[in-house]
């Protein structure tokens, strides 16, 4: 028996991938962006586990960023991309498994919905997106 989370998914063992420490975070957002973060953002350190049952990849701690932290990644333009690698190989996946039946499918942090408006008018497929808005 270990010590890690359960998957959220089917509550089977998990396996340790990856540690992402907090200082790990800060450098790679650093370089990414070209700027210096300030401490007030409250990054964490988290790590990423996957599901020795379904695969399922997912980080832990499940906290989300801090309010500072989303109002200042959001200031920046590439933060939200209207297209990203990924969006080609799930929509595959979504396409392929929906053609005989209804498919329902929550992007659940789906930002600004670009990654929805690809799969809008594919019939059997409702969609739905979740997001917070921090003001």
């Amino acid at each position: 028996m270990n010590n890690f989370p359960p998957c959220p998914i089917c509550k089977s063992n998990t396996k340790l991938e990856k540690k992402l420490s907090s200082g790990l975070i800060t450098k790679k957002l650093e370089e990414y962006y070209r700027t210096t973060i300030d401490s007030n953002l409250e990054i964490i350190d988290y790590s990423t586990y996957v599901c020795q049952n379904c695969t399922f990849e997912f980080a832990f701690p499940f906290i989300q960023g801090s309010e500072n932290f989303y109002n200042w990644i959001s200031k920046h333009d590439d933060y939200y991309p209207t297209h990203r690698w990924e969006y080609d190989e799930v929509k595959k996946q979504i396409l392929n498994q929906s053609s005989s039946s209804d498919t329902c499918l929550i992007d659940i942090g789906c930002g600004s919905g670009y990654f929805l408006k690809m799969l809008k008018g594919y019939e059997r497929l409702q969609i739905e997106g979740l997001d917070l808005t921090v003001e």
